[in-house]
């Protein structure tokens, strides 16, 4: 934690030093100071919410490769040499931090802002630094859901047939994407904040507007991939295991009604299996899952909705 603690407090200490001969303007040091330590802060959020994923996924793991078949092991030995490679998570975090910092320096050139927003090269490395953490943590976002597209292909897992929802590392699966959901909608609200503030209220400005409309597509977009797609792709997958389970059985069971005698009953297990069977969820949703996501997705445009009713 001491590297990240290092660089989340070094535009602070910047404009410490630049403060000495070029102090910010008297009406913005208040906002001006306040926002560099805003952004310090995120980093150390971002770098807390990267290690306790991290932790979550690592907890699984027994019990998602007991779920794997070979072709399954094969496709996710695959999925994390390529994700976890050092070459692609650093690309996609420099490329976002340097987006950033571009968007940061148009929306300060627009006329009226300077009123508002005092920038200097404490605030573009603020922004630099932030934005670095906040891609890999938005990286990790995009290749985690990829990964359960990858895991969720035919053949590539191996789950209870009596209860397929109900198997361990389907269930830790199903969790982690929750848990990780839940975070990425902090971690939206909490980058959405200081753009939204800069951007609303501020000078009319077609660029302003493509702004905000650029934001909440990012935001809608960012928290519906990790709430949608992995419970939808598990969902599918525990479907059709317990689908093909049901014919199994049904297959073993008379055809029709007339064929039932007393003379020629079924096999009594195969009627209880049958039971236990159709009482197994079909889905890994819950109704406390779709509580969650739903209060996960208002967490995430909670700053639209201040902004709005302000």
């Amino acid at each position: 934690m001491a590297a990240p603690l290092v660089v989340a407090s070094a535009p602070v200490v910047l404009a410490i030093v630049l403060g000495w001969r070029s102090p910010p303007p008297q009406q913005s040091a208040v906002a001006y100071y306040g926002w560099l330590i805003y952004f310090s802060l995120l980093v150390l959020v971002v770098t807390a919410f990267s290690w306790w994923g991290v932790k979550i996924f690592y907890q699984l793991t027994p019990q998602l490769e007991k779920m794997l078949s070979v072709a399954g092991r094969g496709a996710y030995d695959r999925w994390a040499n390529i994700t976890t490679a050092t070459g692609p998570q650093l690309s996609f975090s420099m490329l976002f931090s340097v987006v950033s910092v571009v968007a940061i320096r148009v929306a300060a050139s627009v006329p009226g802002m300077s009123q508002r927003l005092y920038v200097d090269q404490a605030s573009y490395l603020a922004v630099l630094v932030a934005a670095f953490f906040i891609g890999g943590g938005v990286y990790w976002i995009v290749v985690g859901t990829t990964l359960s597209i990858v895991l969720t292909r035919p053949g590539h897992l191996i789950l209870h047939w009596y209860a397929p929802a109900h198997t361990p590392g389907m269930e830790l699966l199903s969790r982690c994407y929750r848990m990780g959901f839940y975070g990425s909608s902090v971690g939206v609200a909490l980058c959405l904040f200081p753009l939204l503030a800069w951007a609303y209220d501020g000078p009319d400005s077609t660029l302003l507007l493509i702004v905000k409309i650029a934001l909440f597509l990012t935001a809608a977009t960012a928290t519906s991939l990790i709430a949608v797609i992995p419970q939808w792709r598990l969902s599918a997958v525990v479907a059709e295991r317990r689908r093909r389970s049901l014919e199994d059985i049904n297959a073993l069971l008379p055809d029709t009604v007339e064929r039932v005698s007393d003379g020629d009953r079924s096999d009594p297990s195969l009627l209880a299996w049958l039971q236990v069977l159709t009482t197994t969820p079909a889905t890994t949703v819950k109704e406390s899952t779709v509580a969650g996501l739903l209060l996960g997705m208002a967490t995430a445009l909670l700053p639209y909705i201040i902004k709005i009713l302000a």
